[in-house]
């Protein structure tokens, strides 16, 4: 299996965890088998809620590899039938709020196929997007929203 377990609690760091659901194992979300594998064992995580028993923060503990999450993934934001109309509100807001040229850069991490960094591309602003998602990623550089493929990081962020 391709995942690690928390045993602390991922904000205060107790050890204090309390499984308050189990939903047994379950394949990942989205990860739909393709007919030519439908014969084949499909991998299956533990999927259980545990509460600190310090802080009230409700977790998964079973953390799956993200290259495991992010080698085929299927959710294109587009997709989405009113997201592009509040990513179009949300832009507003925040070009009203904290741009002040467009000579600024806006980057987005997790930026999927592009949809909201090309609202902001219209209005004139540089866009950068960063993905991991090797299938989504060309996606968005065809909608004109170049994009770093690879998990944001502190190396990617210095790149930046």
């Amino acid at each position: 299996m391709s995942m690690t377990i928390n045993t602390v609690c991922r904000i205060c760091r107790s050890p204090q965890l309390a499984k308050v659901i189990d939903l047994v194992m379950q394949p990942l979300a989205n990860s739909f088998v393709r007919p030519e594998n439908v014969a084949a064992e499909e991998a299956k995580y533990p999927l259980e809620a545990h509460l600190c028993e310090v802080c009230n923060l409700l977790q998964l503990i079973h953390v799956v590899d993200k290259e495991v999450l992010f080698s085929d993934y299927i959710y294109f934001s587009s997709g989405m039938p009113k997201l592009s109309d509040h990513f179009r509100l949300y832009t507003e807001d925040v070009v009203n709020r904290f741009l002040t040229s467009p000579d600024q850069l806006v980057v987005e991490m997790g930026s999927n196929d592009g949809i909201l960094l090309a609202h902001f591309k219209e209005k004139g602003f540089r866009v950068l997007g960063v993905d991991p998602a090797k299938n989504i990623a060309p996606v968005a550089e065809a909608r004109g929203v170049p994009t770093i493929t690879d998990f944001f990081s502190e190396r990617v962020a210095h790149g930046i």
